[in-house]
């Protein structure tokens, strides 16, 4: 991603603010696990001020408009059935694999 990151709203909460810029560290080692980003969220979940906090930016930014994601918002996307009839309709055959092959 050659160091570019998106930006970060002034109203969004510190505390998920900070875990971004922990997972974006340019060092691997550095960045937060699987784990550990399910521990910090088990912990926000369990602390009404930071809970308070994310409910309140997640408000004030659903009021933002950004411009980098309007072509995405505008965009329609959809998924299509694909039938699996065709593999039940083919053929069996019954193919012989020799242990040893001639040349």
């Amino acid at each position: 991603c050659n160091g570019l990151r998106p930006h970060i709203y002034d109203n969004t909460a510190k505390c998920y603010a900070d875990l971004m810029k922990k997972c974006w560290n340019l060092e691997p080692y550095e960045r937060p696990t699987a784990i550990e980003v399910c521990d910090m969220f088990a912990k926000w979940q369990n602390n009404e001020i930071i809970l308070s906090e994310l409910s309140e930016s997640d408000k004030t930014l659903l009021n933002v408009k950004n411009d980098d994601t309007h072509g995405f918002i505008d965009s329609h996307y959809k998924s299509c059935f694909i039938s699996s009839n065709k593999c039940q309709d083919s053929e069996i055959y019954e193919l012989e694999i020799p242990d040893t092959i001639d040349e």
